[in-house]
């Protein structure tokens, strides 16, 4: 018998029915509520349209989340399980596909020990949502209790195959790994599981989980065996994505993890300058300092802190730099006391000298939670105060945030201690509205220093005040001070004096408040209550704040109950005063809330145009994007790469709102976007940094791209604009001249001889469509850093279609399309095309690891190539190893 079969044996109730029939026993439950609690769970009754069960054609989504709440209140306050459970039986039969309520029955059967109900609750809840890990360890904890190895391995396999992808198998890893089963266990069966799921033969080096990192990494067995036995998977993780070779990494010193080696490769900063920095620097560290250029002996200089820094047991290379520029010893830091490097810098930077802290933090600063301590206020009110003196003589009572409250507001300590046993606002209160201490009335001691300070400071007699019924605050007899009447305290005590004063201002009596109460609650009663109670029970809409906004707007239920239920008032209000109709905005796609449908309507973005972009944009994202000239479509491959992209694009347009310029996409590589804005191209990767740090070495670049300025915010490089196309777009249209061969070959080579002589030893990515020709001045230009390096030992990368041992084999298929039209690995037309980009590069690969096999290419060259110099040239480039020797003999050959 399912699930399902279970709920109808077990609730057998008619279409329509009456909740209490159904659960006779809540009312005596629902004693046990709290005030708060039972609010809540009246307001949800009150929206319950008609139960539907057992008819799924006429099942209401808003039911089952109400009941599931409801049901929630007695589960999660552990008032009553029973009574959670029927709630979410009828929850699952009124909109039976949300798998919360699933798991949530699963986990009291779980508690009732009833684990075989248990188990089937849980893993159909998993059926319907893959990452409901409350659900994972319930079943987990389940399968350990009964020592059930083999059931644990099962439901592993089991969940592994119902889910597929390699996210879902390294999050399952990683909850297996969390788990206190013994090696010879659970644990290593389970990575067992996932190593036959992988089937790669990594070796005993590495564990299931390790597996399973270094396939998501694209590492295959023969890479990882190469790095030294020392590194652990996630190391060669670590070292592969700052592209760190084997050989490399291997050179560095035991001291350093993968991490550490990955920071110091990426600064450029090899192993024998690393390794003279005192040990407990690790390579973010050691990067950081090398980058200011601060020695090893100045740094060592600073011994351990008093309080360790969150990441080492020394200072941070950061703080050190900070210490460094504001001329700070060893011992001058050590005379802040108890702190935490960061904080120190804060104050440094802010020109607060050790001395002139010292008392601040003997009154204010307890070390152990130092973290608490709102840093930005205490340096304001350091710097804002004449002296420490004037501080100390608040009186002992008011705390940091009172004198901070005080000070600013210019209140000194000889006012402020008059009026004793008042905090920093209220005094700042009494003081704003000039009620001196000693006018200050004597009120009842029914009202706190809270009340009273807003009592008195508008006036109000002690007398007046106790008029009113006690649950009534002080602030509460502000409001309602110029309508009192006795009548006040018939209102419904839920009601807030604040909606309490517009009912008598609207002269809506407490019986009609009342009245309205049973279906609204009292914040929404203000909406409501000029709308007559049988039109407002017509609306699909439960929020009578909404309700109100529809009526006065001239919308009647019939109108706004064709929206669905995305929709409020706001939302229906846009779309009608934009003539859009509830049948098209129903059909934007479901991912949009209401506010994003608003937005796309007014910006008159088609529903067929914004449901196609990637369902994690919002709407939002999707009008700056299209603004830019993005639309849907235009990428086919590293869809998660442009995604981040994407967002880093709407971020940067969010922030230049001021600016009037329009941005145009420019272009999209493999890695990046570019779009054009105040005549720049701003690119956008996610190796922005690295790519700034190899275009800062080169000086007055000719032939490669150059930069404007730094990063902006670290996701947009600005470079310079060049006002052309690009060399792949220039073929796409015409075949070359030989002579405009020959030029733009020349130009290319010399654009690589700049990223040499700057250190930059490889492009790795030299394509038609990284070279960019500005044909009036005769100038190509080398373009897209991302992939670049500085080590020669690195190996080539991603180019699949003119990629190859070295940037001068790129450059010499490169010369060979520009001279005949062709591919010269291409076996047919079809192979240069994106879905044989990865046949051409392994054909390619093929012929690289014999010479001999290259022959054959070299002699259809000299057949195709009616130029004897360009021949050559394109010859000397496929056989070159990218050797120094290579490209003195090439700038001969160009120089003849």
């Amino acid at each position: 018998m399912t699930i399902d079969d279970k709920i109808e044996e077990e609730y057998d109730v008619s279409k329509e029915c009456d909740l209490k029939s159904i659960i006779p026993e809540v009312e005596e439950h629902k004693k046990k509520l709290s005030q708060e609690q039972l609010g809540e769970f009246n307001s949800l009754e009150s929206k319950l349209k008609p139960l539907t069960i057992n008819n799924p054609d006429h099942a209401h989504p808003g039911n089952s989340e109400a009941l599931r709440k409801m049901g929630n209140i007695f589960y999660e306050n552990e008032i009553s399980n029973d009574i959670a459970s029927q709630y979410y039986h009828l929850a699952f039969e009124e909109y039976s596909s949300d798998a919360r309520i699933l798991c949530n029955l699963g986990i009291i059967a779980k508690e009732k020990n009833d684990y075989e109900k248990a188990k089937e609750y849980l893993w159909k809840s998993l059926n319907w949502n893959k990452s409901l890990w409350l659900a994972h360890d319930a079943l987990t904890d389940i399968l350990s209790d009964e020592n059930d190895t083999t059931g644990m391995v099962t439901w592993i396999n089991k969940f592994i195959n119902s889910v597929g992808g390699k996210g879902s198998i390294i999050q399952l890893a990683g909850m297996v790994e969390d788990s206190d089963y013994e090696e010879d266990n659970i644990l290593y069966q389970s990575y067992d599981a996932l190593e036959v799921l992988v089937s790669a033969d990594y070796g005993e080096r590495f564990d299931g989980y390790d597996v399973c990192k270094l396939i998501l990494s694209g590492i295959n067995p023969q890479l990882a065996s190469q790095y030294n036995g020392r590194f652990g998977a996630l190391d060669i993780v670590n070292l592969h994505k700052a592209d760190c070779s084997p050989e490399k990494a291997n050179t560095y010193d035991v001291r350093f993890g993968g991490l550490d080696i990955a920071h110091l490769k990426m600064a450029r900063v090899k192993n024998e300058e690393a390794i003279i920095y005192p040990e407990h620097f690790d390579g973010s560290c050691i990067s950081a300092l090398v980058h200011e250029n601060i020695s090893p002996e100045v740094a060592g200089s600073y011994g351990e802190p008093l309080m360790p820094t969150y990441l080492n047991k020394g200072y941070s290379g950061t703080s050190i730099t900070c210490f460094v520029k504001y001329g700070l010893n060893d011992k001058d830091v050590k005379d802040y006391g108890e702190l935490p490097s960061s904080v120190i810098c804060l104050l440094v930077e802010n020109g607060i000298s050790a001395e002139q802290y010292r008392p601040y933090g003997e009154k204010f600063v307890d070390t152990e939670k130092w973290h608490k301590v709102d840093w930005k206020s205490l340096i304001k009110l350091i710097n804002r105060a004449k002296n420490y003196e004037e501080i100390a003589e608040y009186d002992s009572s008011l705390g940091l945030d009172d004198i901070i409250q005080l000070n600013y507001n210019s209140i000194s300590s000889s006012l402020a201690n008059q009026y004793h046993g008042f905090n920093g606002s209220q005094i700042s209160r009494l003081v704003e509205y000039k009620i001196e201490p000693e006018k200050i009335p004597e009120y009842s001691e029914r009202f706190d220093k809270e009340d009273i300070s807003w009592l008195a400071s508008f006036n109000v007699s002690s007398e007046f005040a106790e008029k009113f019924d006690p649950r009534f605050k002080g602030n509460d007899i502000i409001n309602l001070k110029d309508v009192y009447s006795p009548e006040i305290t018939q209102y419904n005590a839920k009601i807030p004096a604040i909606i309490i004063r517009a009912l008598i201002k609207n002269n809506v009596s407490p019986e009609k408040a009342e009245e309205y109460l049973k279906h609204w609650n009292e914040w929404e009663l203000i909406g409501v209550f000029d709308v007559p109670f049988d039109i407002a029970r017509k609306y699909k809409e439960n929020n009578g704040l909404h309700i109100g906004k529809m009526y006065r707007s001239g919308i009647m239920p019939e109108e706004a109950n064709k929206f669905d239920d995305r929709f409020r008032s706001d939302g229906i209000v846009d779309c009608i005063e934009a003539k859009v109709s509830p049948e098209i905005a129903n059909s934007y796609h479901g991912r949009f809330d209401e506010y994003g449908v608003r937005q796309l309507v007014e910006f008159n973005c088609d529903p067929k145009i914004a449901n196609t972009y990637d369902e994690r944009l919002n709407a939002e994202a999707i009008l700056l994007l299209s603004s830019v000239g993005i639309f849907p479509g235009i990428f086919s491959e590293n869809s998660e790469i442009y995604y981040s992209l994407l967002k880093d694009i709407t971020h940067f347009e969010e922030d230049d709102t001021d600016d009037d310029q329009d941005s145009n996409l420019l272009g999209v590589g493999s890695q990046g976007i570019v779009i054009l804005k105040n005549e720049s191209a701003w690119k956008f990767s996610q190796d922005i940094d690295y790519e700034y740090s190899l275009l800062k070495m080169l000086e007055n670049p000719k032939n490669v791209i150059g930069i404007k300025n730094k990063p902006k915010k670290r996701v947009a490089l600005e470079l310079e604009y060049v006002s052309g196309d690009s060399l792949k777009t220039i073929m796409g249209k015409k075949l070359l001249s030989l002579d405009k061969t020959y030029h733009y070959s020349l130009e290319i080579f010399n654009g690589l001889q700049e990223l040499r002589q700057a250190g930059i030893y490889q492009h790795r990515d030299i394509r038609p469509a990284n070279i960019m020709v500005d044909e009036e001045k005769e100038r190509a230009i080398i373009i897209d850093l991302g992939i670049a390096t500085t080590d020669p030992l690195d190996l080539p990368k991603d180019n699949r279609r003119y990629g190859g041992p070295n940037d001068l084999v790129s450059l010499g298929q490169v010369m060979y399309k520009m001279a005949t039209g062709e591919h010269i690995f291409a076996e047919s037309e079809s192979m240069e095309r994106t879905i044989y980009a990865d046949k051409l590069k392994d054909h390619r690969d093929w012929i690289y690891e014999e010479d001999k096999r290259l022959g054959p290419y070299l002699r259809i060259v000299n057949e195709t190539v009616t130029d004897d110099k360009v021949a050559d040239l394109i010859k000397l480039c496929l056989t070159a190893k990218g050797t120094e020797e290579d490209y003195q003999r090439l700038e001969e050959r160009f120089a003849t």
